[in-house]
């Protein structure tokens, strides 16, 4: 029975608030006001960051893989390819073609049936960082 009485109180409370008092604040209270701090909220980040072109620093043109490898520090000596296996045909060819280069600036290069092997081979730390350079799954070719 309490909860009816209780509920009862809020609820005459309530319509007073909303009949007997100031008819213009309830409906700004109730209707104005969430809708504009909503509005604020949902557009503030447009208000107060200047557009940007190119995210955060300007535009250059990408790395070719070998000089992205040669500038690569860290510890970061190892790239995977995962074949899926596929073996003997295109993907083997293009694993081949890109192991060159790396191979050639003195990384390791590994490949690997499954992309389970990932999660040994490039065990991340506590800070998110890894010993690998980079890691490449291929999941299918034209012919495979």
């Amino acid at each position: 029975m309490a909860f009816f009485r209780q509920t009862w109180t809020l609820i005459d409370k309530n319509l007073t608030i909303i009949l007997y008092r100031n008819w213009l604040g309830t409906i700004v209270r109730a209707f104005l006001a969430p809708v504009i701090f909503f509005f604020f909220i949902s557009y503030a980040k447009n208000f107060f960051v200047p557009p940007s072109d190119f995210g955060v620093g300007s535009a250059r043109p990408l790395r070719s893989l070998s000089d992205a490898i040669a500038e690569s520090a860290g510890g970061r000596n190892t790239v995977v390819f995962v074949d899926n296996g596929h073996v003997g045909g295109q993907i083997s060819q293009v694993i081949n073609q890109l192991s060159r280069p790396i191979e050639s600036q003195g990384k390791a290069v590994q490949v690997v049936d499954n992309d389970v092997a990932l999660l040994s081979i490039c065990r991340s730390s506590i800070r998110g960082t890894t010993p690998c350079f980079g890691a490449v799954s291929f999941h299918s070719s034209p012919t495979e």
